[in-house]
């Protein structure tokens, strides 16, 4: 991936006619690897990831275009009381998409058992949920991330195998004229683990 960038760049620096945009240094972590929360299986980007990318694209787009001026008319003056025209407004209006916050009403698992039973509390109007999971309460590094539509989980994963200490955490997801809205993550919970 690196390589990739790296090839891309140097093309931008022989031609004019191409920009080149640096992305690439956003999405990796302290670790140099890809941040495990800003892509959906570890290459592409998930909603978060396009957030970042337009972060980065929005203000270079916003200086590539020119504002557009209208000529000035000069009317010759008549002894007439000149006739004005309010100009037509348009207004746009948004509505604000309010998703509420998930929570996690326990999780369990044994030590040496790769399946854990995840229960979430049910959010009304949601489509779906996405559940993280961490060895660390902070979630400085994610182990797992997915996104189940019920609220009762049986989520398997060698990666939190024979792992004493766990933490998770869940936040809801909104369909809307079919866009994703997430709402804020939960409280994190420790995971339960018995032998």
């Amino acid at each position: 991936m690196r390589s990739v960038d790296e090839g891309i760049k140097a093309f931008s620096d022989k031609y004019d006619f191409v920009t080149y945009v640096d992305c690439y240094s956003k999405f990796l972590g302290d670790d140099g690897y890809c941040k495990p929360e800003l892509v959906s299986d570890g290459l592409h980007p998930n909603e978060e990831g396009y957030k970042v990318i337009a972060s980065v694209l929005n203000p270079i787009l916003s200086a590539d275009e020119e504002p557009t001026t209208e000529n000035p008319t000069t009317e010759n003056p008549t002894t007439e009381a000149p006739t004005t025209q309010k100009p037509t407004e348009q207004i746009t209006t948004t509505a604000k998409i309010s998703v509420a916050r998930a929570k996690v009403k326990s999780a369990s698992k044994k030590y040496s058992s790769k399946k854990m039973k995840i229960s979430l509390k049910k959010v009304s109007g949601v489509a779906k949920y996405q559940i993280q999971i961490s060895n660390s309460k902070k979630f400085k590094k994610v182990i797992a991330t997915k996104t189940v539509k019920g609220t009762k989980v049986s989520y398997s994963s060698k990666k939190i195998r024979k792992k004493k200490t766990l933490y998770i955490r869940v936040r809801a997801i909104k369909i809307v004229d079919k866009k994703n809205y997430t709402g804020k993550w939960s409280k994190v919970k420790k995971v339960k683990v018995t032998k």
